[in-house]
């Protein structure tokens, strides 16, 4: 008797379903850097930008060893503590003197009206609370050291925060390849609604901005 075999070729199938495309995180960066360029143009300018400034020139002036860690000392609120607990860490009279004087412009710059007003605007919602720790870690974890240091010290480069946040979204979505970008998908959804409402917040708080 003849036995008929047939071999069927074996076809090696590679499954990209859990990849993100590099123009979906593109896509998705692009739509999160507009979202961010409206909240800060809809935020005013003391809170929003020059708090943050005059506090890193506190830092190169008070206490110039952190000045490498300005992001973990804004991030994890370690500023009045590690620059400016027992005096500041200066040597000189003439940086004493530059350091109080800065100083001072911060103390009243937070004393503005507006500068509360801001923050009671945004809420401390605790999920939005947790969702921004979290994403300053993440972004701790993969961006540079001069994209962390504009994040809080050059609030309008646009470009290093993007760079920033293209790392942030290849780790998600690298993070999570086996799940179908879900958790990428909700992520980045959960951020637009995030800047969408904290926009709308700001625009009826502030219309005149």
């Amino acid at each position: 008797m003849f036995v008929r075999i047939v071999i069927f070729p074996i076809i090696v199938i590679v499954l990209v379903n859990g990849l993100i495309p590099s123009s979906t995180i593109e896509n998705d960066l692009n739509e999160l850097i507009k979202l961010h360029k409206e909240f800060l143009n809809r935020s005013p300018i003391i809170p929003a930008r020059q708090a943050y400034e005059v506090r890193c020139r506190a830092v190169v002036e008070c206490c110039p060893d952190e000045q490498e860690n300005i992001f973990t000392l804004f991030s994890e609120g370690q500023f009045n503590e590690k620059c400016l607990s027992n005096g500041t860490k200066t040597n000189t009279s003439s940086l004493s003197l530059l350091c109080m004087s800065t100083l001072r412009q911060l103390i009243q710059l937070t004393k503005e009206p507006i500068y509360n007003r801001y923050f009671q605007v945004l809420g401390n919602n605790t999920n939005r609370f947790n969702r921004i720790k979290t994403w300053k870690k993440q972004m701790k974890m993969v961006c540079s050291n001069d994209e962390l240091y504009a994040f809080y010290c050059e609030r309008n480069n646009i470009e290093k925060f993007k760079s920033c946040q293209r790392k942030v979204l290849k780790m998600i979505a690298k993070e999570n390849i086996d799940d179908d970008g879900i958790i990428y998908t909700t992520y980045v959804s959960r951020w637009e609604q995030e800047y969408a409402i904290d926009n709308q917040k700001l625009a009826k708080a502030f219309p005149n901005i």
